[in-house]
This record gives C-alpha cells, sequence and structure tokens, in this order.
C-alpha cells in the first residue's frame, strides 16, 4: 500500500422521508441506505455501522427537513460510519464535466468514501485511491457530489442523497509518513496554493498508512462535524434574513406617498405589514444573538480542552462569518412607517367623520327648515 494517502473532506448525508405520518428505527434506515447503495453497480466494500442500542425509533408527522434545502439533516443516527468504494471510470468523469478536466484533477477512477455523524453532525471523507502526486482530491468531492446525485434522481428509494456547502471543504488533504511528534499523533504542515492550501498530516512510520488513515479521519471528524454545523447555523440564519429583506422589499413598494387621503384601507395594510416587519426583525435580531452565542460556546468547548486539534483556523474563521443583515435600520424604517400609517389613517378617519357630521347636519337644518 502507497504509504501516501490523498483525500478531500465535504458533507454529506442520507436523508430519509416517506408519505407522513409514518414511524421507523435505525435499522429501518441502515438497511434502506444498504439497499439503496448496494444498487449502484459502480459501488462496493459497502460497510454501515451505528449505535444500535442507544437509538430511539422515529416518529415522524410532518416533512422533515433536508441538507441541501434549509441546512437541517434527517435523521440522525447515534454513531453512523458508511464507508464504500466507488469506481467512476475517466469516461464518466468527463461526461459529468464536460468543460473541465477534472479526470486530470482526481487522476484516479477508484473513491474510497467514508460518511460519518459526529457529536455535531456529518461530514464525509473522498479518498483518491492510487493517484499520483499530482492529484487534486478535493475535486474528488465535486466529482462524487454529482455523481452521486445523479445516481440516486435514477432510485425508487425513500433514501435520498443530501450535501451542504462548502463541498468540498476549501482545502486539498494529505498523509504522508514523517518524523513523530511527543504531543499529537499527526504534525500538519500547511502549503499556502493559489487555489485551495495543501493539508499534509505526517505520521510516524511504526504504523500502517490505513491504521493512520483511520486514525486520522477519527480525530478530523469531530472538528469538521463543529466546522459544518456552523455552517448550517449560518444557513439558518441567511434564510431568515433573506426573508425578512424581502418582506421590506415589498413592504417598501407599496408605501408610496402616491396613496389618497382616504385610502383608509391601504394604509391599514400597510401599518399591519409594517408591524410583522418589525417584530420579524426583532426575532432575526435574537435568533442572531442566540446562534453567536451558541457557535462560541462550540468553539471555546472544542479547542479549549488541551486536545489535538488540526482545524482551528478553519472553524474560528466561519464562526466570524455569521451572515449579517441591516436589522437595525430595518426596525427604524419599520417603526417610522408604523407610526405614520397609523397617523395618517387616523387622520383620514377624522376627516371622514367630520364630513359625515356635517353632511348629517345638513340634511337635520333642511328638513327642519323644510318642517318650518
Amino acid at each position: 500500500m502507497n504509504p501516501n494517502r490523498a483525500f478531500g473532506v465535504g458533507c454529506f448525508h442520507f436523508g430519509y422521508r416517506k408519505a407522513v405520518p409514518y414511524r421507523f428505527s435505525a435499522s429501518d434506515y441502515v438497511s434502506d441506505v444498504k439497499k439503496a447503495l448496494s444498487s449502484l453497480s459502480s459501488l462496493s466494500e459497502l460497510d454501515v455501522s451505528f449505535f444500535e442500542e442507544l437509538c430511539e425509533p422515529f416518529e415522524v408527522t410532518e416533512e422533515t427537513p433536508t441538507l441541501s434545502e434549509d441546512g437541517d439533516y434527517f435523521p440522525g443516527v447515534m454513531g453512523l460510519a458508511i464507508t464504500f468504494t466507488l469506481f467512476i471510470p475517466f469516461r464518466v468523469q468527463s461526461e459529468l464535466f464536460p468543460n473541465e478536466s477534472v479526470e486530470m484533477q482526481t487522476t484516479t477512477e477508484t473513491f474510497r468514501v467514508s460518511v460519518r455523524d459526529s457529536f455535531h453532525g456529518p461530514s464525509c471523507f473522498v479518498e483518491c485511491v492510487g493517484a499520483t502526486d499530482k492529484c487534486s482530491p478535493s475535486n474528488s468531492v465535486r466529482l462524487l457530489r454529482v455523481y452521486l446525485e445523479r445516481e440516486f434522481e435514477k432510485l425508487a428509494t425513500p433514501v435520498s442523497f443530501e450535501y451542504l456547502g462548502p463541498s468540498p471543504f476549501h482545502a486539498d488533504f494529505f498523509l504522508r509518513p514523517g518524523e513523530a511528534s511527543l504531543h499529537q499523533s499527526f504534525v500538519l504542515e500547511e502549503t499556502k496554493r493559489r487555489g485551495y492550501n495543501d493539508l499534509v498530516f505526517k505520521y510516524t512510520q511504526n504504523r500502517s498508512s490505513d491504521e493512520a488513515l483511520d486514525d486520522l479521519l477519527d480525530e478530523l471528524s469531530d472538528e469538521l462535524g463543529l466546522f459544518y454545523e456552523i455552517q448550517r447555523r449560518a444557513v439558518h440564519l441567511m434564510h431568515a434574513g433573506d426573508s425578512l429583506t424581502a418582506h421590506w422589499q415589498a413592504l417598501q413598494s407599496i408605501v408610496t406617498p402616491s396613496l389618497g387621503l382616504f385610502d383608509v384601507r391601504s394604509r391599514m395594510r400597510i401599518h399591519r405589514e409594517a408591524q410583522a416587519l418589525v417584530s420579524d426583525a426583532y426575532t432575526l435580531q435574537a435568533q442572531y444573538a442566540v446562534e453567536e452565542q451558541q457557535v462560541q460556546r462550540d468553539v471555546s468547548s472544542t479547542y479549549e480542552k488541551g486536545v489535538a486539534t488540526y482545524l482551528e483556523k478553519y472553524v474560528c474563521d466561519r464562526s466570524e462569518k455569521l451572515p449579517m443583515y441591516p436589522v437595525e435600520s430595518i426596525i427604524k424604517w419599520g417603526e417610522h412607517v408604523v407610526g405614520t400609517s397609523l397617523k395618517s389613517a387616523e387622520i383620514a378617519a377624522v376627516v371622514l367623520s367630520a364630513i359625515g357630521g356635517g353632511i348629517v347636519g345638513s340634511l337635520l337644518t333642511s328638513l327642519m327648515s323644510r318642517g318650518g
């Protein structure tokens, strides 16, 4: 076995959906995942394991989230580990990326895939088996993502293939023999590149590359699980922020000075919409504070233990870039519209009342004068 190994990192998950309501166990899910993956003629050496004794049955009464669309994933199975080998000929690689020379980047037709669910969530490793030194393993994650997405669309199964970006993770990973370290199982050397940096992990030569690779994936899975958990939280905030922005734009389009003074119905509609906008903005503001606090707590608990870690720079960088929106400005604008729309509606109501009262008074005066 070649002592030098190359792999890319991403976030893959196999979802599970049936017509609601339904009930299933982790064993049911694992059985269907095995069945779906085994139906792929290009797949071999499939192995799936999980902590069956720690898994409670799932009760599903409404549609479950998807990793690709919502950032959430379902189901979460304790200790889930899925490994398999895929053979994707260079011809197929060229078909999937007709405008790119992906096969020149992967330099192999054989890929060993490991999907692991850690405490913080799933991550995936794709090894380029027997690749050359010119291999760019992050491209193998892109290849597998597109290939599995295409193949699962052909299957009639409750299992779906899902992924969360960035997939690939923005780095190329390599494992090579090297000198020992007294404090860590691996010595990390990072080389900056114009595209993705190279992360080279050196391991002692008193163990095989298979053992070293398995140990390395175990160590990286916790940090990568945290990285992608932060990304899922960022997706939640992004969806909420985009929704708030769309709400503001829709309201802005109807808040115009051309409204007639006596168009009370439209002014009250604007008032209600502005109140809802302000409420949504305060909700997003609170959500951001909660998510930010939870992210910082998770990062601190991971990196203050004094154990060996390797991806702290990437995790912390992701944690510091949660999506932000001009919530304060939207709140001020919304509160201004709430006040002015209500005041305009009140003025219109008073004027209409006065006009109405004047008309009634005139009629009474006319009738009384005729009676006289």
